[in-house]
């Protein structure tokens, strides 16, 4: 510390910083938001990645459902225009029995 006065007037002059109540108050309070506000933003971005997840599944559940039925309804598309319906199987029957007889 130094000491400056003349006569009967000292001043004290302090070589440490000193911060009043109201800055550390600030201070403090500051740092409570931001830790308030990262642990909300954190909170938010892990609710966001699971959301995210939960509908990619889903949705490649929905597809691969989607992409089955296609497939057993073209399945049985091309089974059915190439195995023989009753009206072809008798129009042969007719025709061969036909040209037995002559």
């Amino acid at each position: 510390m130094e000491y400056h006065g003349t006569g009967g007037n000292v001043t004290v002059f302090s070589k440490s910083h000193f911060f009043s109540l109201k800055w550390k108050a600030l201070l403090l309070t500051s740092l409570v938001l931001v830790a308030v506000t990262m642990a909300i933003s954190l909170r938010s971005y892990i609710n966001l990645n699971a959301q995210f997840d939960k509908h990619r599944r889903d949705a490649q559940e929905r597809y691969s459902r989607n992409i089955e039925a296609l497939t057993k309804s073209l399945n049985q598309a091309v089974t059915q225009s190439f195995a023989p319906t009753r009206q072809h199987d008798s129009f042969l029957t007719r025709h061969a029995a036909q040209s037995g007889e002559r």
